[in-house]
């Protein structure tokens, strides 16, 4: 049963393609005039039809290479970069361009970015005969970008310096002011040592007159008055030994040892900062400006279809549209012959 229903499905399908190939036949003429027409349509197209190329200008974001852990840092961001040539850029330009050319058409330009190497690519599909025109687009387009990273690179470079310069002058203003307060308390404390040590052998002095006033033995170049006055005076002098002592250990000395640990660490913070302010010179002398790698190249190969796919394309197309022509002749004759029986 299988093998009888094969042949019948083979049968039918031979006799459907001879079918269809007697139908062309029978109107061959007008199949070869309708298919010959689109292969020739096609030639014409493929050999007319302008050549469009990919034109790339290719802009390298300017970095800073210095020897430091702020290298190889980016001017500006590439997201915000990609924003600015779309938003701000491209519309400026295209201004621009149809204000001073109102017939010619702005070409179109989309923007990519490669993100590690940070390289900004304008493109534009157009025609050889139009490449002096996007040519002077991009061009336009970069050289903004290229004035703008100048000037941020100029203001950058300012900015930088003059905070790295206030911070070390501010460093270097702190450090005169704790050798001054230092110099002016090292001066005070051999003064107010000498001082201390002038009334320590006062007191020590009226103490011994003290003993012999009350050991009955009073000192004979003191009259009794006079001892009793040099008496009255040992409680304010002691007073005055014990406020000298403290101010001395725990005002003098203690200020002394802070302000010497204050200004061994602000000395070590001016070293920091004059070796920042260096490496932030080395880095600003290494900055490499936004420049044009590339202007208008065209990326190899072509774009849209090959002559070889539009002729096979057309020949396809002229084998339907023959073929739906040889179908309305067929219907259009049966409807005549019909019509004749009548």
């Amino acid at each position: 049963m299988t093998d009888i229903h094969q042949q019948h499905k083979s049968s039918v399908g031979e006799i459907k393609l001879s079918s269809i190939l007697m139908t062309i036949s029978k109107h061959r003429r007008s199949f070869l005039l309708v298919l010959g027409a689109s292969v020739l349509l096609g030639i014409i197209f493929a050999m007319s039809a302008p050549v469009r190329h990919n034109y790339v200008t290719t802009i390298q974001i300017g970095s800073a290479y210095g020897n430091n852990r702020l290298s190889g840092t980016m001017i500006e961001n590439l997201e915000s970069v990609l924003t600015k040539l779309k938003q701000a850029l491209i519309p400026r330009v295209t201004e621009e361009w149809s204000a001073r050319n109102p017939p010619v058409q702005a070409p179109v330009v989309t923007v990519k970015a490669a993100k590690t190497t940070g390289i900004i690519l304008l493109q534009t599909a157009t025609t050889n005969a139009e490449k002096n025109k996007v040519t002077a687009f991009h061009r336009a387009v970069a050289d903004l970008l290229v004035e703008e990273h100048h000037l941020l690179i100029k203001t950058q470079q300012a900015v930088k310096l003059s905070s790295a310069q206030a911070k070390l002058d501010s460093a270097t203003s702190n450090i005169d002011r704790l050798h001054t307060s230092l110099r002016s308390l090292e001066q005070r404390l051999p003064l107010e040592k000498q001082q201390l040590e002038r009334l320590s052998k006062e007191i020590t002095e009226v103490r011994n007159v003290q003993k012999q006033f009350f050991s009955g033995n009073p000192p004979e170049n003191l009259p009794t008055a006079g001892i009793y006055l040099l008496l009255s005076k040992l409680p304010s002098m002691s007073e005055r030994r014990d406020r000298l002592e403290k101010d001395i250990s725990f005002g003098l000395e203690d200020k002394i040892a802070k302000i010497r640990t204050e200004l061994k660490k602000s000395e070590i913070d001016k070293e920091r900062l004059e070796s920042e302010q260096a490496l932030l010179k080395n880095e600003l002398d290494s900055l490499r400006s936004t420049r044009i790698l590339g202007l208008a190249l065209p990326m190899p190969g072509t774009l849209g279809l090959p002559p070889m796919a539009i002729l096979f394309l057309s020949f396809i197309f002229g084998l339907i549209a023959a073929w739906l022509v040889v179908m309305i002749l067929e219907v259009q004759a049966a409807r005549h012959s019909g019509l004749m029986k009548t």
